[in-house]
């Protein structure tokens, strides 16, 4: 439903099922796979996939991604499929940035930002700042990034001038 583009979870799952038989062992298309059972409301078959994404990601020497730490931790944290348990999801986040640091996930990074407005100990305010501030291309469509990056100015007392500005072109 982006980019002038009609919602259709019809195909959208002809396309995701179609690329994760092509692709059932690659940890970010077993995590979009999750994603889709997630929102058709298959919860279990979604936490099982978001716990199969996470353990093909941690098996894989260099992972090119790290988004199903980032979607697992989504799951428990919403308890898709589970139990909810915030405790586990700041565990796998931390473990998510260890590993990839600035060059993490969207999902990666905004948890951390999540879990360092919340004061959580080991989340830096800081480099949370500095993760959400690193390049990113698609800031016309999605406005995830600057809102957190506004907050996190707010509570570190910096100018909002510039985010606000790009807030508005999202």
């Amino acid at each position: 439903g982006e980019e002038g583009y009609k919602q259709d979870i019809v195909k959208a799952s002809e396309l995701i099922t179609s690329a994760y038989c092509d692709e059932s062992e690659d940890s970010c298309m077993i995590a979009t796979y999750a994603r889709l059972l997630e929102l058709t409301e298959q919860h279990n078959e979604a936490f099982l996939h978001y716990n199969k994404a996470y353990i093909a990601e941690c098996n894989e020497v260099m992972p090119a991604c790290n988004c199903a730490h980032g979607y697992l931790a989504h799951a428990y944290m919403q308890g898709i499929g589970t139990k909810k348990n915030i405790d586990e999801a700041a565990k796998l986040i931390k473990h998510g940035i260890e590993l990839s640091k600035g060059c993490s996930s969207n999902i990666v990074i905004y948890l951390y930002a999540y879990f360092a407005l919340l004061n959580r100990e080991g989340f830096d305010i800081n480099l949370a700042k500095q993760y959400l501030e690193g390049k990113y291309p698609f800031c016309r469509y999605e406005i995830s990034r600057p809102m957190m990056l506004k907050l996190i100015y707010k509570r570190l007392g910096l100018d909002t001038t510039e985010i606000d500005k790009t807030i508005k072109l999202c």
